[in-house]
């Protein structure tokens, strides 16, 4: 088998694999990882490197000899920041964690009480717990261990207790400090939060950039991967699965304790994100009518998904609302409590999707709109994602545009992130560079902000379609319930690019109602805050929480559509409404 040798810097990574691959397929072997948008079919060129000193797509260029390749920082996957932030999340509230400890006492066997070990610790807990005995169950894997540690503590014993099927299982006997994990997948990013159960207290948290980028920007071109290459499935499903396992390792080392004592793990994410982890089949989720395979999903071993904790311990998968609407959605509901909330109230997700829910008195009601991934810098001359070297804010000030970069004052600007294109569009709008349709006014057809980082028209409209696609989905969600934007009384914004957002800048174009400021809030990373108050508190009920939302569809009837076009406007078409920005 004939081979070349690609040598990667600056890693200095020297890589020998079959001649004909392609270059993304050597970075990959070298653990360099790169992102590609559009599936790896050479059209959006966000993976361009430097091969023998020419620019090529790693994913469409052949490693036909040996070669040296340069990839730029702007290009890989890490380096960008990951959201962490649960500041929805109260460790005080609801104490009662999905595992817990139970501290038994049974007088010890004789001949005239010859009940087997097992019998007698499930007649002591039944006691303890005021259930039938039939109700108590013991983990196979923890009943070998029983009668030694049953004799060793006198006939006291702590069994770690897990609340399933209206009953209990006894996961394992230990008075050890018992932890669990809660895990945010989402399209960009994982990231992964170590807990105290006895306590709620989070001890670490970790985020990862989701490595399935690689296979694709947003989930419909990573379906299509899947549909597209034999194994596609299993190759995403061992993506995200490896980010979850060394995320869970290196949590449990920094905290100096095992991965394999942890019992138990909740998982947030959106609906196709949990089709990819379980190995489900993806295929009708994006053709009509937009079905997937389950939106509730079994409680599993972490065995059954290799994960590094206890392997008889439980996985619980949040449930999803409909194809588009996740379980990621259901956990920033549980995390801002948005249905007990007085008033009219709405969650706000932007991302590659955006996903929306509007609260009111006795209903919730949901839809997803397709933002497209200009959010997440693909699409944009120059966009990226929030990494080193994004500016994410641009502005206008004693009448010359400025910019912040992230990464600090000396960090050198090498491209737009969302908040930074937001914010761009803003100033531009404002000082007269282009007009209401987006159009420049100039002669020239792009505007530079800084050496080499510039927006173009296609840039302009690509955004206008994304700000539209919010605009629209929020304003047809209010529409549904006969009500007004002006009815709204709290918008909570979510997610990772929420961060960065400047709520002025996005209602001057028109992407939120302009509302006054302090009907926003930001809301952090709601996905982990809810898997991480499932984690502790075993009353709250995800499925009901699910069940209880109604999925407003919004590509049925022609509604959402007439609301996107009059959005596509600077800030929309309806201008009185817009007096006040």
């Amino acid at each position: 088998m004939s081979k070349a040798t690609a040598h990667f810097l600056p890693d200095d990574v020297w890589v020998t694999v079959k001649k004909g691959c392609t270059i993304a397929a050597a970075a990959q072997a070298a653990m360099i990882d790169l992102p590609l948008p559009c599936g790896g079919r050479g059209a959006c060129g966000k993976c361009t490197v430097f091969a023998n000193g020419r620019p090529v797509r790693a994913c469409a260029a052949l490693l036909e000899e040996d070669m040296t390749i340069h990839v730029p920082d702007a290009v890989r996957l890490t380096g960008q920041t990951v959201l962490t932030d649960i500041r929805a999340y109260d460790a005080g509230r609801n104490r009662a964690p999905l595992v817990e400890q139970a501290r038994i006492e049974m007088a010890p066997p004789s001949l005239e009480d010859s009940v087997s070990d097992a019998t007698r610790v499930k007649m002591a807990l039944a006691r303890h717990l005021d259930v039938r005995p039939e109700r108590v169950r013991i983990e196979e894997a923890s009943l070998a261990s029983l009668p030694g540690k049953l004799r060793d503590g006198n006939f006291k014993i702590t069994a770690n207790l897990f609340y399933e099927d209206e009953g209990v299982t006894v996961l394992s006997f230990s008075s050890k400090p018992l932890y669990g994990v809660a895990i945010d997948i989402g399209t960009t990013t994982v990231v992964t939060a170590l807990c105290d159960l006895a306590t709620g207290f989070v001890l670490d948290t970790i985020g990862i950039p989701n490595p399935q980028a690689e296979y694709g920007a947003d989930v419909i071109s990573r379906i299509v991967y899947t549909e597209e290459n034999e194994n596609g499935a299993k190759t995403l499903q061992e993506a995200v699965l490896g980010v979850m396992r060394s995320s869970i390792s290196i949590l449990a080392q920094r905290a100096g304790i095992p991965a394999a004592g942890i019992p138990v793990m909740t998982v947030a994410a959106n609906t196709v994100m949990v089709h990819f982890l379980l190995n489900l089949p993806t295929y009708w989720l994006r053709r009509e009518p937009y079905v997937p395979a389950a939106c509730e999903f079994p409680t599993l071993r972490p065995a059954d998904l290799a994960m590094p904790i206890m392997p008889n311990g439980r996985v619980v998968i949040l449930p999803a609302v409909s194809s588009y609407v996740g379980g990621d959605i259901t956990a920033g509901l549980i995390a801002t409590d948005l249905a007990a909330r007085p008033g009219l109230n709405m969650l706000v997700d932007v991302g590659t999707n955006g996903e929306m829910v509007l609260a009111g008195d006795g209903f919730m009601i949901a839809c997803s709109c397709s933002a497209g991934p200009a959010f997440e810098g693909s699409g944009i001359s120059h966009g990226s994602r929030a990494v080193h070297g994004a500016i994410d804010n641009v502005y206008y000030h004693k009448g010359h545009m400025v910019y912040d970069v992230i990464g600090g004052y000396n960090a050198e600007a090498r491209s737009l992130c969302g908040s930074g294109l937001i914010s761009f569009l803003s100033a531009l709008l404002q000082k007269g560079v282009i007009d209401r349709s987006g159009r420049f006014t100039t002669e020239e057809k792009e505007f530079f902000v800084a050496d080499g980082v510039s927006i173009t028209q296609d840039d302009v409209f690509n955004i206008i379609r994304a700000k539209a696609a919010i605009y629209a989905g929020i304003r047809v969600l209010v529409k549904s319930v006969d009500m007004s934007l002006s009815d709204i009384d709290h918008i909570f914004i979510a997610g990772g690019f929420g961060r960065h957002l400047n709520i002025g800048y996005a209602t001057n174009i028109g992407m939120l109602p302009p509302l006054p400021l302090e009907s926003f809030s930001y809301a952090g990373n709601t996905s982990l805050s809810g898997a991480l108050r499932v984690l502790n508190d075993r009353t709250i009920d995800a499925g009901s929480v699910a069940a209880a939302v109604t999925n407003l569809e919004l590509s049925v009837g022609n509604q959402f559509m007439e609301e996107f076009t009059m959005a596509s406007f600077l800030p929309h078409t309806e201008l009185d409404f817009y007096k006040a920005v």
